[in-house]
């Protein structure tokens, strides 16, 4: 909880300085990619969609807090840093992140309905119903960039999403056709021999998908070794009763699909996290006891 405090007092530090000096540090100026938004914020990350997973990934707790906080003052706090931190968000433009934070807040928040059903909380659900709905209507009639490139992931339109989903599966499918399951090799897929052998299946740089390019690689091995961290990762997820493990783990497994690397710590730092004791059922933490994932204060 003092980390997340921390990192999220730091990200609205860097906002202002971001806001003022619009510099190639602090901005993508130019994407050439994404032709929705030219300008997006990367802060000091290599890229925006960088920024925009490590926000999520925070933002992800951060709700977790504020839904499950008791004491008023604590709860605006973290309301006020879910409103700032998803300002920074937005302006990172970050497709992947955005999308999975928002499944997978509603994935927690929908865990917390059952676990707390009252009439208060039924009338708080309609009225957070109401405001997603007016949202949705007014980026839909305004032409919305963020809805507009969601319209044209899903019609398959969209340059990013192609290279995403049908170049990196096409590589992976050759990749293992021509090594007879065994993999072109850990790290090979991204030398120049390797990209001019598979350019003609499109591939321009590395494949941005965390399960295709270690496949692609790993060949059968990668297959299992997959097959066997996902179901750890489940198993502890449903054995810790957490509702927070469960936003973590559709996000960083969803997230992995359309932009996610193995060679990002982060990957291995949030299944860390979910393999962990942290936030299971009656364990003991900052003077909180946690039970079936929700947290009772002790006095």
């Amino acid at each position: 909880m003092k980390f997340i405090n921390y990192i999220s007092k730091l990200f609205i530090f860097s906002l202002p300085f971001a806001l003022i000096f619009r510099t190639d540090r602090l901005w993508r100026l130019n994407d050439v990619v994404n032709y929705y938004n030219k300008e997006r914020l990367k802060l000091f990350y290599f890229e925006p969609s960088e920024l925009s997973f490590q926000v999520s990934i925070i933002l992800i707790f951060i709700f977790y807090y504020f839904i499950n906080e008791k004491n008023k003052k604590q709860k605006i706090k973290y309301g006020i840093f879910f409103i700032l931190l998803t300002y920074i968000l937005s302006l990172s433009k970050g497709m992947g992140g955005i999308l999975c934070l928002i499944i997978s807040c509603i994935i927690m928040y929908t865990i917390y309905n059952f676990r707390n059903n009252s009439t208060r909380q039924i009338l708080i659900n309609y009225i957070v119903i109401g405001i997603l709905i007016i949202i949705v209507y007014v980026a839909i009639k305004n032409n919305n960039a963020f809805y507009l490139r969601v319209a044209d992931i899903i019609n398959g339109n969209d340059p990013s999403g192609v290279y995403r989903y049908n170049t990196g599966f096409k590589v992976m499918k050759n990749a293992l056709t021509n090594t007879k399951g065994i993999g072109i090799g850990f790290g090979n897929l991204n030398t120049e021999n390797v990209r001019w052998l598979y350019q003609e299946y499109g591939l321009v740089e590395v494949i941005a998908n965390s399960f295709m390019y270690f496949i692609s690689e790993g060949g059968i091995f990668s297959i299992i070794y997959l097959f066997v961290l996902i179901k750890q990762l489940i198993k502890d997820t449903i054995k810790s009763k957490s509702m927070l493990k469960y936003a973590l783990l559709f996000f960083i497994l969803a997230y992995q699909i359309p932009g996610g690397y193995f060679t990002n710590p982060m990957n291995w730092i949030v299944y860390g996290v979910i393999c962990s004791n942290f936030n299971n059922s009656n364990y003991l933490i900052e003077g909180v006891t946690y039970n079936n994932g929700e947290n009772t204060y002790n006095n």
